[in-house]
């Protein structure tokens, strides 16, 4: 699996999400390790997903009131597990507050 272009095919499609304003950190020229990010930005919560070419990958999901982030170290072995990944993010931007 290529985890940055399956990263970048869910940055496409989140970025049309009412509700969130959403951006991308593609990969940096001279890096011995390539990694991209996208960062969910809501009212009330914040998430960012950063993937490395070699399936690791982090989840942070932060709360903007409390300022509680959690983080989360993952191994993404195949096109459904990123989208078990976003299907996460997206429930934690989308979850009520209350």
């Amino acid at each position: 699996m290529d985890a940055l272009a399956e990263l970048w095919s869910w940055y496409e499609r989140l970025r049309l999400e009412p509700g969130l304003t959403v951006t991308w950190r593609g990969p940096e020229p001279d890096r011995a390790k390539s990694s991209a990010s996208l960062c969910a930005e809501g009212a009330a919560r914040v998430a960012e997903l950063i993937a490395w070419e070699s399936g690791e990958a982090q989840l942070l999901l932060g709360d903007v009131a409390s300022g509680e982030v959690t983080d989360e170290a993952l191994q993404l072995t195949d096109p459904d597990a990123l989208a078990q990944v976003v299907g996460r993010l997206r429930k934690w931007m989308f979850a009520s507050n209350v």
